[in-house]
């Protein structure tokens, strides 16, 4: 499965998922380099997945050189930017932007949802996960305060990761990393 272009979904007080690989269903990989957006605005508890790869599918690799979002308003809504149901997936390569935003509601409530940008949690027998940046070409006018080679904010991860009894190799370089990374044996 490739995406080139934008693939979006936008829920009003509704789930709402925008690639969805069904049970049954065998790609080898997801390449995504331009926009997978799924948002809702929602008090409510609904789902939001921007990429869900459901149980009984088959997919082995992922590879973001683009965005993938989860974002919703309201504050309780659960987020999630990949989320894979079928413990198939082995390998996430992210280059781009992987994130899961969970924003209040206009009263400024607490937030009770979760942002997850990756769970990986029905996986048992391991997922490496590489994070890293895309060199800059060298006349670059853009930051680059740690001199890796790649603009700042060019990679990012926000929301938690979670894994579950098999997680593999987990690489982050020359990226920001937002939020937690969560090894969690009650897959």
């Amino acid at each position: 499965v490739r995406n080139d272009g934008t693939l979006g979904t936008l829920a009003n007080a509704a789930n709402a998922t925008t690639l969805r690989v069904g049970s049954g269903v065998t790609t080898p990989t997801i390449l995504n380099n331009g926009f997978i957006t799924a948002a809702a605005a929602t008090e409510l508890v609904n789902s939001v997945n921007a990429v869900r790869i459901e149980a009984g599918a088959n997919v082995a690799t992922l590879t973001n050189n683009g965005n993938i979002l989860a974002t919703a308003g309201g504050g309780t809504a659960n987020l999630t930017a990949i989320q894979d149901l079928s413990g198939t997936l082995t390998a996430v390569l992210n280059t781009g932007s992987l994130q899961a935003n969970l924003v209040a509601n206009a009263a400024g409530a607490p937030l009770t949802g979760t942002a997850i940008a990756l769970d990986a949690r029905a996986n048992t027998t391991g997922v490496n996960f590489t994070q890293t940046g895309v060199l800059s070409p060298t006349d670059s006018t853009a930051d680059d305060t740690d001199n890796d080679g790649v603009d700042d904010g060019v990679s990012r991860i926000s929301g938690q990761r979670q894994a579950g009894f098999g997680i593999g190799e987990d690489a982050v370089a020359a990226a920001t990393q937002v939020g937690e990374v969560r090894l969690d044996r009650t897959a």
